[in-house]
């Protein structure tokens, strides 16, 4: 019988974002700037509502990595990964590449971590030094359009919350075109240096 840790998984996210490494090289797209099969870069949007406001866009990339005490999983990778303080979302998976549909995230503040075929989202807002915002999903969708191991899009709208007391809630929508990718977590979840 699967049971859930009483560990959130946020703290893998944020270690997530510090370490992600997105891989996806080819040159044989026309219309790309060099990204993997079928590539180019990808590319995303983002609104967010409510208790925080921001407005941002950037790279896209998705692949697979450890998501949930080294498990492996997908991953939907949304901004500047240079620092853990940009702007930027993540999405996880436990389970494969996802075929088109819609998704439920599930409220990552309650359950706590992962379990098989489940959701969750993550937004991180921030100037580039500091991290002003770092919110779980709470409830919403992930909807995929067009599902390939070179290329994911489609659409999210979820909303967020930092946990607090009172909580900040935030809404997350947009959409995506994310490159297929490896991600690599170099130590992020052994606790050692990136």
């Amino acid at each position: 019988m699967l049971t859930r840790r009483s560990t959130p998984s946020v703290l893998g996210a944020m270690a997530l974002v510090s370490a992600l490494a997105l891989v996806a090289c080819s040159s044989d797209d026309p219309t790309g700037t060099g990204g993997g099969n079928g590539g180019g870069n990808g590319s995303f949007n983002a609104n967010v509502t409510g208790g925080v406001t921001a407005s941002f866009s950037g790279v896209a990339a998705q692949g697979e990595g450890p998501v949930e005490a080294g498990q492996q999983g997908w991953i939907l990778a949304l901004g500047d990964f240079t620092t853990i303080a940009n702007n930027s979302i993540v999405v996880e998976l436990l389970g494969t590449r996802p075929p088109n549909g819609t998704y439920q995230l599930i409220d990552v503040v309650a359950a706590g971590d992962l379990l098989p075929g489940e959701w969750a989202g993550f937004l991180f807002l921030g100037d580039g030094t500091t991290i002003s915002y770092f919110g779980s999903s709470v409830s919403g969708t992930v909807t995929i359009t067009s599902s390939s191991a070179d290329r994911v899009e489609g659409t999210y709208d979820f909303q967020v919350s930092d946990g607090g007391n009172p909580a900040v809630v935030a809404t997350v929508t947009g959409s995506f075109s994310a490159v297929g990718g490896v991600v690599n977590l170099p130590g992020a979840r052994a606790g050692q240096p990136m």
